[in-house]
């Protein structure tokens, strides 16, 4: 009888405190929160503000995934000077089950921005940490050109518990810069700093510039649903590029009205695209 009077007890303490933790949203309510913050990324087209348009884009997406979502975060992206967001969200519109319009329009922005992006190559050696931009580059990313933002970029060399680098790099659109980092001071077999390296110390050797060629070659990456990235207003597709009409209520592909600002146009699906 106790034993039975446990067992109740243990049952009832455990619906009750499952009955308190709060449950997750559902996915019908995912897309009710997903179709508010689209409309609020419109609202942001609306007044201008490229930084709330994006975030709100980016965290529709985020909640519930759509390549129309992902173009206007992109376009938003751009002019922040965000291109590298704005290439892989538009690589990312690139998927099956978008409206074929907005796949050919994402290719043609991505074309047109590939080429502003600018690279860095930061040549440093085994056991160095590089950060750019206060992020850490994984090892495999170390001694090649990453694609960077244009403007100033800081740079970060750490060597054990001593920084050995830490600058500023200001990179023009499309510019290729590397950062040349010295090898660590070479010991005696005394166990102290060889002399003769007197005046080599300087970190930072050279940092040469080149032009970068065109990047014009087609996109091969695997494509994804989710990569969202941040920011806010949206030059969408002109109606020579890919036919959209400049009023509210026309479609894409006959399910995705646009919504459309002067100067800036972003889409927008229907309720039920969203």
């Amino acid at each position: 009888m106790r034993t039975m009077t446990l067992m109740m007890l243990m049952t009832s303490f455990s619906v009750s405190r499952a009955a308190s933790q709060p449950a997750e949203p559902s996915a019908r309510e995912n897309t009710a929160m997903a179709r508010a913050l689209f409309h609020e990324g419109l609202s942001c087209v609306d007044a201008g503000d490229h930084a709330c348009a994006a975030d709100r884009f980016a965290r529709s997406n985020e909640l519930r995934p759509s390549p129309i979502a992902l173009y206007n975060q992109a376009q938003a992206e751009i002019p922040l000077g965000r291109l590298v967001a704005a290439s892989e969200a538009l690589r990312s519109v690139d998927v099956e089950g978008a409206p074929a319009e907005v796949r050919d329009a994402a290719r043609a922005m991505l074309q047109s921005v590939l080429p502003r992006v600018a690279r860095l190559r930061v040549a440093a050696h085994p056991g160095d940490v590089v950060s750019i931009d206060r992020i850490t580059l994984p090892v495999q990313a170390i001694g090649v050109f990453v694609p960077v933002d244009p403007g100033a970029r800081s740079v970060r060399v750490q060597r054990g518990d001593a920084i050995v680098v830490e600058t500023s790099v200001d990179l023009g659109e499309g510019e290729r810069r590397t950062l040349e980092v010295s090898p660590p001071t070479a010991l005696t077999a005394a166990g102290v700093e060889d002399s003769s390296l007197e005046g080599e110390r300087d970190p930072l050797i050279a940092s040469p510039t080149a032009p970068a060629p065109s990047d014009t070659r087609p996109d091969r990456t695997a494509r994804r649903w989710g990569i969202g990235l941040s920011t806010a207003v949206v030059v969408v597709v002109t109606a020579v590029a890919i036919g959209l009409a400049a009023r509210r209520g026309e479609t894409i592909g006959d399910t995705n009205p646009i919504e459309v600002t002067d100067p800036m146009r972003a889409i927008e699906p229907m309720m039920e695209g969203i």
